[in-house]
C-alpha cells in the first residue's frame, strides 16, 4: 500500500496526510523489459484493435475480490441480486475455515444473497485464468483475457471504511494498465489521490461524486448506483465511449509504466507553518 504502518500513524498523531508511491509501482511490473512487459504490449496491441474496431464484448464489466472483506461480500450480493452475473466478470474468495464478512445489518435488502454467500464456495470469474487460486494475493497479476472481454472495472479497495483517509493499493492502478474505465469503492479522496498522481480519471463520463462522500455506507451506495448506470449503458455505445475516452485511457496507460516523480511542497508548508507557529519563531 502507499502508506507503512509508522508512516500511518505519524500521519494520523500530526494530523496530515503523507502519500508516497515507488514501492507500489513495483507490483505490476510494467516498465520496459519488467516481467510483465511483453505480456502487457501484446494485451495493449489487442485491446486497441478491439476498441479501433468498436468490438462488442461478452461482458459489461469486471469486478475483482479476493479476500472476502465487508463491502466485497456486500458487492457481488449486489451484483447477483440485479441480475449481471451473467454480464460481468466477478470473483469471491473465502477465509480459510472463516464465514465471509459482511454488512447486512447495513443493506437489509441484499440480505437473501449475502446468506447465501456467507459459507458458499469460492467464485471465479466466469473466464477462469489459468494458475490463479484466490487463497494467493494476486496483487502482481494481470487478467488480460478479463481485460479483453469487458468495457469497465469496478475496483474494490482493501481498507474502504478503516482509514479517514486515502489508501491506494495496486488495485487502483490495474484499470489504468488495462485500458479501461473505472469507478471505485475505497476510502473517502481516493479518486483525487490518483488525479494527484497524474491519472485522468475520466469525469466526462463517469461520476466520481462518491469520492466526496464521508459516511462509508453512503459512499458505498453511491458507487453501487453508478455501477447500475453504467452497467444499463448498451454495449453499442460503450464502444463509441470507449473510442472517445481513447486519448485519456493512453495517457493513463503510459503513466502507470512510470515511477511517480512527487512535489511535497503543499504538503510540507502547512507542516512547516504549523511548526513555526508551535516555537514562536
Amino acid at each position: 500500500s502507499i502508506f507503512g504502518k509508522r508512516t500511518l500513524k505519524s500521519a494520523i498523531a500530526q494530523g496530515y496526510n503523507c502519500i508516497t508511491g515507488h514501492d507500489l509501482y513495483n507490483y505490476l511490473d510494467l516498465r520496459p523489459d519488467a516481467s510483465n512487459d511483453n505480456d502487457h504490449n501484446d494485451y495493449t496491441t489487442k485491446k486497441l484493435k478491439s476498441i479501433f474496431n468498436k468490438s462488442i464484448l461478452p461482458y459489461k464489466s469486471l469486478c475483482y475480490n479476493r479476500l472476502p472483506r465487508e463491502h466485497r461480500t456486500v458487492i457481488v450480493a449486489h451484483i447477483i441480486k440485479n441480475g449481471y452475473d451473467k454480464k460481468c466478470l466477478y470473483s469471491l474468495g473465502t477465509f480459510p475455515n472463516m464465514e465471509r464478512w459482511h454488512w447486512i445489518k447495513q443493506f437489509p435488502e441484499l440480505a437473501d444473497e449475502i446468506n447465501n454467500l456467507e459459507n458458499g464456495p469460492e467464485i471465479y470469474p466466469h473466464i477462469k485464468e489459468e494458475e490463479v487460486n484466490l487463497q494467493v494475493n494476486q496483487a502482481h497479476k494481470l487478467g488480460w483475457d478479463h481485460g479483453l472481454n469487458s468495457y469497465f472495472q469496478l475496483v474494490t479497495e482493501t481498507t474502504p471504511n478503516n482509514n479517514k483517509i486515502p489508501f491506494i493499493t495496486e488495485k487502483s492502478l490495474k484499470p489504468f494498465a488495462m485500458l479501461q474505465p473505472f469507478i471505485q469503492y475505497g476510502p473517502q479522496d481516493n479518486i483525487k489521490v490518483l488525479k494527484m498522481y497524474g491519472y485522468d480519471t475520466l469525469d466526462k463520463w463517469i461520476n466520481h461524486s462518491y469520492d466526496n462522500e464521508e459516511d462509508d455506507f453512503k459512499r458505498l451506495r453511491m458507487v453501487l448506483k453508478e455501477f447500475d448506470r453504467l452497467q444499463a449503458i448498451s454495449d453499442k455505445d460503450w464502444t463509441i465511449m470507449l473510442e472517445e475516452m481513447l486519448e485519456p485511457l493512453l495517457h493513463n496507460h503510459q503513466l502507470v509504466k512510470k515511477l511517480p516523480i512527487y512535489d511535497y511542497t503543499s504538503q510540507l508548508i502547512p507542516i512547516l507553518g504549523k511548526f513555526v507557529g508551535d516555537s514562536n519563531v
